[in-house]
């Protein structure tokens, strides 16, 4: 049974094969990907034949200009912190998808209540509660059947009810969305207590409902999809979050105040100066000893260089994008403790082996491969006294005067260890859709490398016929 899989996913590996450049594999998959997780340049932008070649072309270059570069050239440019950071946040995703996500099923029951719910914008009234004390005397109050408006305005002496609209694609708290949307609500009912996500205590009324009537039969399936779609994304945090629970269950976490506010000054004035996201703690005009004493997880102490290690291959992430001088101590520990919360994720993953795997190995490859290209690129231009300035203003002429015929003098180089599917290659759609994909919340968020820009060329003269085994 076992060797009849294994013939089975080898035939089925390279049927979908498209390339092959000595030990490298390109996938139908991996040709599409390239073509639309990224802008592609105007002259390769449609889907016919010739612009498929370039792409082709193109992507088989990029490989080829990675093999050619010098050894010294790698090491001196190419940090290995980069490419651990690619392969562990690999080894992190692949860890939570057989872990955590794959194992998330809907029924289908819930999935009809919520897409019947889904149609619905609720009228609410709400008390958001930010005190234990309290919280705890209005589940009193309520348990003594106290009505919500009572409560407000007797007890808590509230001058007006707070009220909103909530609409099933446009609640972001699972907690609050699935109390509401997962079930047959009433008028009048009243809902709570509920812990949000950002650690408050929540009571909901339902006012009433507004039905948002559709009677096209696609754009009813649609919304069904769309339905699915969200309580994945809401099982896959509530999932995830109590993973991460079980992960750094009884562990403690504390900063030294006085070196985590100087680095708070320090890094903020490096956002507000640079207009953007990615800092060092150690930087040429740092007041701050490296060998501070900076955080301590459990018993463990961890210096400023320590940290600094760890954002040299995982870049600090924050959890809000509009970051002020009032919040950025706040959004500064939560991108700390996220750190150290991955670390914790990779020593898990290694733990299981995921460093191994097939998967993790390709996108290291690839975004090296990406990488080396480009270095190899750059040194080109030098030696063309070409800035690369001067080539992302007017790559289409320095392409057609330079780089097509050195691109050309590679592939007849390598043309023996160059095999092709164009059968496969004849078969594949493409769109016409500018599309710029990457992930929010994460280090390295592009999916693929940029497109490699590197020639205009169309013609496959080189090469082997890769034919299906």
């Amino acid at each position: 049974m076992r060797y009849f899989l294994l013939i089975f996913f080898i035939s089925l590996f390279y049927t979908n094969t498209l390339i092959r450049i000595d030990n490298k594999e390109i996938t139908k998959n991996d040709f599409i990907k390239r073509a639309e997780y990224t802008i592609r340049p105007s002259y390769c932008k449609s889907n016919n034949n010739i612009h498929k070649k370039i792409i082709l072309n193109s992507i088989i270059a990029e490989k080829l200009m990675s093999l050619e570069i010098e050894q010294n050239l790698l090491e001196e440019n190419l940090s290995s912190n980069f490419l651990n950071g690619i392969k562990e946040q690999k080894m992190r995703e692949l860890l939570l998808l057989d872990n955590v996500y794959s194992k998330i099923k809907l029924d289908s029951n819930f999935v009809n209540t919520n897409y019947e719910n889904s149609l619905k914008t609720y009228k609410i009234s709400y008390l958001s509660i930010n005190n234990d004390t309290l919280a705890y005397q209005i589940n009193s109050l309520i348990n003594n059947n106290i009505s919500f408006e009572k409560i407000c305005y007797d007890y808590l002496k509230i001058k007006e009810i707070p009220k909103k609209e909530i609409n099933f694609f446009e609640e972001h708290d699972p907690e609050v969305h699935k109390m509401i949307f997962s079930n047959k609500l009433e008028k009048g009912k009243l809902i709570g207590p509920i812990i949000s996500k950002d650690k408050k205590t929540l009571y909901i009324q339902i006012n009433g409902w507004e039905n948002n009537i559709e009677l096209n039969p696609n754009l009813l399936k649609n919304q069904y999809e769309l339905v699915k779609e969200k309580l994945y994304e809401n099982s896959y945090n509530q999932e995830y979050d109590n993973y991460i629970k079980d992960i750094m269950h009884g562990k403690k976490l504390n900063f030294f105040e006085n070196v985590f506010y100087d680095l708070v000054n320090e890094t903020f004035k490096h956002i507000s100066n640079s207009k953007s996201q990615k800092i060092s703690l150690l930087n040429e005009n740092s007041k701050i000893d490296p060998s501070s004493e900076f955080l301590k997880l459990d018993n463990k102490i961890y210096t400023v260089n320590d940290i600094e290690k760890l954002i040299d291959k995982h870049p600090l992430v924050f959890r809000n994008n509009d970051i002020n001088y009032e919040n950025y101590p706040e959004q500064f520990k939560y991108a700390i403790v996220d750190l150290i919360r991955d670390e914790h994720i990779n020593n898990l993953a290694y733990d299981y082996g995921y460093d191994y795997d097939e998967n993790v190995l390709k996108e290291v490859e690839l975004f090296k491969d990406a990488a080396l290209s480009n270095l190899h690129l750059q040194k080109y231009l030098l030696g063309k006294n070409i800035s690369i300035d001067s080539f992302n203003n007017n790559y289409l002429d320095i392409i057609d005067e330079h780089l097509n015929d050195y691109i050309m003098q590679l592939f007849e180089k390598y043309s023996n260890d160059i095999y092709i599917n164009f059968d496969l290659l004849d078969k594949i759609q493409l769109t016409h859709i500018d599309l710029f994909a990457y992930r929010k919340g994460i280090p390295y968020p592009l999916i693929v490398p940029n497109f490699p820009i590197l020639t205009t060329k169309y013609d496959i003269n080189y090469g082997n016929k890769l034919i299906p085994q």
